[in-house]
């Protein structure tokens, strides 16, 4: 400041503008400096107009100080003339020195492909004027570009760069940054201890130098982190601790009250963002309605998307529409805090898709998820797929129709949880799961019988939806793959004690309406047993029976054995064309047919569930009654 007042003394605004120039050179996220701001407007109005690199280096320096503003446009469109001017002046040095500043008014503001051009550019030129530490700014900021993209393979490269540049300078100052983007890295592709070990090492590195940004990025880092692993304990500390570490930025105090309603939802009214109602009196308010506006008016990807996780927390609908507006222009972006968080998540989509089903427009909700959860899922980005499968599956437990598919994301996110020990979100998949085996209740199949193996009363509810049907019993829920055998499995289950034919088992599979069996070609080689026949086998019986209880009376054994086996060979020859209720077989046709293949796909299916639950399996082989009539019997 001594040379700026010498600058003024004596009139040389030259002078003035390189003494604005070497305050502030250190590089602090979100922290806007008044005093800074006033220098370099100073100098910028001394040097007058006209093009010239010292000009064009004033204009882009104070265009970073003055980010974050309430405007960020107005910086932004500053940063962009100076880079013109730059370019107008023809001198390399001077574009790379505008570059480093004009690019740290643009980061998180500007669109990513307009800075991706950019920071390429920074980059090349720091590497050919031999300035390593610019170049290592510039590649960190092309991770973070890539990354809002959805390009990771490209993200990965601009990281492996950073790496050697880190090495080359060997400085802490700059490796602990690019530490924190080899954990975030690791944590987004579900390498959880690799990434604590990263993150260990970029606050063991930090910890050397006196970097005004550590402590706040790693403070957002690990506030992720938690949020990732579903982990509410570490969120509300890391909470905490960012607290303290962005206590003196221009929007810090939002930022943690935000991030504690995030972190605190169950316990808090919608109302709060305007004002807290929890004491006697009303206390001042915890963000006000100006506040939302200021936000909103910033147009800032980070802002947007915690103030979108503050509507989901709080169910307002009316912050929700607001926020889900402006999103509407970052559908093709990736949730990011920036280098100033050392953060990138998950699809922009997603958050969209949850804020369309706070909306109530359920249709837009599963498409945006859906795609979101694939860009996930070819992104190798385990976490977030298991994440997003959890949240497209709330949506699909609003129609009875999608539980099927609801209940297979639920099983494929429990397994990511259960593999990355993602505690949290397997509670919440728990959760879902109990409410949706609740609701599935009603529409589906539900047998209440007593099993004769013990005195507990057995229910269990089996239910078909898409693909998949559901075995529902005290609160566990398994899924089966859909058969034959599992339809002619329910329609026997959902009517005890109703025969049902075979062919109407078979019509039933094949996707035939009605329930005449005649639907089915029944087309054969004629009745095994003609109607006369018949009906000579049952006199002859009738009277085999009253001889066997003669000679059982006088006690003629031999007679009685005689007419005991002749009994059993004319009721085997009966049993073979006669079904049950007395319905005819018929040889080699249609029904014949049908009573082997029901008997066979009924047996697997029992032993499908069996397999799943051997209870209700064994149940079921007691209680299924196969033949050319099925019936299931309550035992």
């Amino acid at each position: 400041m001594a040379v700026a007042e010498v600058a003024r003394r004596i009139g040389e605004p030259e002078l003035l503008a390189r003494a604005a120039l070497e305050q502030g050179a250190v590089l602090v996220y979100a922290r806007v400096d008044a005093r800074l701001v006033s220098v370099l407007e100073e100098a910028l109005a001394a040097l007058g107009g006209g093009d010239s690199a010292l000009r064009a280096q004033v204009m882009a320096r104070l265009a970073a100080a003055q980010q974050p503003a309430d405007d960020p446009a107005r910086p932004m469109a500053l940063a962009r003339d100076a880079i013109a001017m730059a370019r107008r002046v023809g001198d390399e040095p001077t574009l790379l020195a505008v570059l480093t500043s004009a690019l740290a008014a643009l980061m998180d503001f500007a669109p990513p492909r307009e800075r991706l051009a950019l920071n390429r550019e920074h980059v090349m030129l720091a590497e050919r004027h031999g300035a390593a530490a610019l170049a290592l700014r510039g590649s960190m900021r092309l991770v973070v570009d890539h990354l809002e993209l959805g390009d990771v393979a490209r993200a990965r490269d601009a990281l492996a760069a950073c790496r050697d540049l880190a090495e080359r300078i060997a400085h802490p100052h700059h490796q602990w940054p690019v530490a924190a983007l080899e954990a975030l890295e690791r944590f987004r592709a579900g390498s959880f201890e690799e990434g604590e070990r990263a993150l260990e090492r970029a606050r063991a590195l930090a910890e050397r130098v006196r970097d005004p940004n550590a402590g706040r990025g790693l403070a957002l880092q690990r506030w992720w982190l938690a949020r990732l692993r579903g982990d509410d304990r570490a969120e509300s500390a890391a909470i905490a601790t960012l607290g303290r570490s962005v206590a003196g930025l221009p929007f810090g105090p939002l930022l943690v009250t935000l991030l504690g309603v995030l972190a605190a939802a169950d316990r808090v009214a919608i109302d709060r963002l305007a004002i807290d109602r929890s004491g006697d009196e009303p206390r001042p308010p915890m963000v006000s309605g100006d506040d939302i506006e200021r936000l909103l008016a910033m147009h800032d990807l980070s802002v947007l998307a915690t103030l979108a996780e503050a509507a989901l927390a709080l169910g307002d609908v009316r912050l929700a529409a607001r926020v889900d507006e402006q999103l509407g222009g970052y559908a093709d972006r990736w949730v990011s805090l920036g280098l100033f968080g050392l953060v990138v998540g998950e699809p922009v989509l997603a958050l969209t898709g949850r804020l369309a089903a706070l909306l109530g427009d359920r249709g837009r909700a599963v498409r945006l998820l859906d795609e979101a959860h694939e860009l996930a899922r070819e992104r190798g980005l385990v976490p977030h797929v298991a994440w997003i499968a959890f949240r497209l599956a709330e949506v699909l437990t609003g129609d009875a129709r999608d539980h099927a598919r609801a209940a297979t994301l639920l099983d494929d996110a429990a397994r990511v949880a259960a593999a990355l020990a993602l505690d949290g979100l397997g509670a919440r998949i728990a959760g879902l799961r109990g409410r949706l085996a609740t609701s599935s209740l009603a529409p589906g199949l539900e047998v209440r019988a007593q099993p004769t193996v013990d005195s507990r009363g057995l229910t269990f509810a089996l239910t078909r939806a898409g693909e998949l049907w559901q075995l529902a019993r005290d609160g566990r829920v398994v899924h089966l793959k859909d058969s034959k055998g599992m339809r002619m499995l329910a329609a026997l289950v959902e009517e005890p004690g109703t025969e049902r034919h075979v062919l109407d088992l078979i019509a039933l599979t094949e996707g035939l309406g009605g329930s005449s069996a005649t639907q089915v070609d029944a087309g054969d080689a004629g009745e095994l047993l003609d109607g006369r026949a018949r009906e000579a086998y049952r006199r002859r019986v009738a009277e085999l029976r009253e001889e066997v209880e003669e000679a059982e009376r006088w006690n003629d054994l031999g007679r009685a054995e005689r007419a005991s086996a002749e009994l059993h060979a004319i009721s085997e020859e009966l049993a073979r064309g006669i079904g049950l209720g007395g319905r005819e077989r018929r040889a080699g046709g249609a029904a014949e047919r049908a009573r082997v293949n029901v008997q066979r796909r009924l047996r697997d299916a029992i032993r499908r569930i069996e397999e799943q639950d051997a209870e209700v399996g064994r149940y079921l082989a007691r209680c299924i009654r196969t033949g050319t009539y099925c019936c299931f019997e309550l035992v």
